[in-house]
């Protein structure tokens, strides 16, 4: 089955926003959704079905144009292979390369990248050659969704009981000092938590990998686009494009398929070893917090006061009534979070 639309702000974390809404068209009209306001005018917010906002057309599909990736991607590989086998065995054709017969998925994935090369003939008597063009254009079509079910059943699946567990135990853990801030609770749980927050920063389509983007656009492709010509320069976009969403997505798969190396497992790793929580709750009718088509991102102030007027950090509304920032802290202590009240102007503020 075709997955089209693809939600870099996942449904599920979504779901705390929802509410009765109605929509400009149909003012009269109230339904289950959340109210979705355009940047172009933050004045007012119109009604919208969670399921239609904030996604992509197969944004992280891998097609053949980035299967250059696949040895990178070992699951996506596995599954575009065997995607092809099932292709051959569909059309009763058998591939070859060289004389060579690709009889198995490694055949198959060693020669991948020579596609146009391979011979095709069916696998019954007369044993003639097949239609080619047509068998290899059905293979270029393949799609793989490897990464979209991945952050489903990584994320998605997980993310109301990661944080239902995280919110009880904040709510029901004696402060360690005696006052209502500093919370030792379960090393898992935070955890959890933070590894959502981590995909949440890493999913969007703006990400910058925290950097990487940049550093390979600014090194590989800045002097490159001084030397081509102003009818390479179309060509030249699209090859740039491909190659920043390639590393992107390579990034994502590597924190799903928990590869140690890269931006999520070093993001992780710093988090546990030297920075700390802060949960902000709303008091009772001061307002709440919203979200936007980039729910965690990271926030840094001139201000030069750390804390009370800069907040540096990452930031991250779990539900209208809870926001986390994660910032420099103590080491090793991350499990101990401070747990705070938010009113109207710090509302605000965040």
């Amino acid at each position: 089955m075709s997955i089209k639309k693809q939600h870099y702000v996942p449904q599920v974390y979504l779901k705390k926003w929802e509410t009765r809404v109605s929509s400009i068209r149909e003012p009269e009209k109230l339904f289950n959704g959340v109210y979705y306001f355009d940047k172009g005018n933050l004045s007012l917010g119109d009604g919208r079905n969670k399921g239609t906002i904030l996604w992509q057309p197969h944004l992280y599909t891998i097609d053949y144009e980035h299967s250059f990736l696949l040895k990178l991607l070992p699951e996506v590989e596995k599954d575009f292979i065997s995607k092809i086998k099932e292709k051959l065995e569909s059309k009763m054709v058998k591939a070859f390369l060289d004389g060579k017969q690709l009889d198995t998925k490694k055949r198959i994935a060693d020669n991948f990248l020579n596609l146009d090369r391979w011979e095709l003939k069916y696998n019954y008597h007369p044993f003639n050659a097949a239609r080619k063009a047509a068998i290899i254009n059905d293979i270029k079509s393949i799609h793989s969704y490897v990464i979209e079910n991945s952050l489903s059943s990584v994320v998605e699946t997980k993310w109301e009981t990661s944080l239902n567990d995280f919110i009880y135990q904040m709510e029901h853990t004696v402060p360690l000092n005696g006052k209502d801030e500093i919370r030792q609770i379960d090393d898992n749980i935070v955890l959890e938590i933070v590894k959502m927050i981590i995909f949440l920063m890493c999913r969007s389509p703006d990400s910058d990998c925290l950097g990487i983007l940049p550093f390979v656009n600014d090194v590989f492709f800045n002097n490159l686009i001084e030397t081509v010509t102003s009818d390479d320069q179309e060509a030249l976009e699209k090859f740039k494009s491909q190659q920043l969403r390639a590393v992107w997505l390579n990034e994502i798969y590597k924190g799903l398929f928990n590869v140690r190396k890269g931006v999520f497992n070093t993001l992780k790793q710093r988090m546990e070893s030297s920075f700390q929580i802060m949960l902000y709750k709303c008091w009772d009718n001061s307002g709440s917090f919203v979200t936007s088509d980039n729910p965690a991102f990271t926030h840094i102030s001139k201000v030069s006061k750390v804390e009370s007027s800069n907040l540096n950090s990452i930031v991250c509304p779990l539900t209208p009534k809870y926001l986390v920032m994660i910032l420099k802290g103590d080491n090793d202590s991350l499990n101990k979070v401070n747990f705070r009240r938010a009113n109207n102007t710090l509302i605000k503020k965040l």
